[in-house]
């Protein structure tokens, strides 16, 4: 698994994703904190698959991306 995502990729998200979260905002009403619940199940589950590849690192990284992919879906609800 590599853990390492590239600055600019961090910086397209928001963008690439735009559609996406207006839906969600606008139509399917959805919970911006349920966000932050599916992110930890992920980060869960992929420490999971992962058991020995799986370090702080690797965690850290996995949760700096979900981070900003949140932030970009919860900006539609502001």
């Amino acid at each position: 698994m590599r853990a390492e995502i590239q600055p600019r990729i961090l910086d397209i998200i928001p963008v690439s994703i735009r559609v996406r979260c207006k839906k969600h905002a606008e139509e399917l009403h959805i919970d911006p904190g349920s966000f932050h619940l599916l992110t930890d199940c992920f980060i869960m589950e992929l420490a999971h698959l992962e058991k020995c590849k799986f370090t702080p690192h690797t965690h850290a990284t996995w949760a700096k991306f979900f981070k900003v992919v949140v932030d970009a879906i919860s900006k539609q609800y502001h």
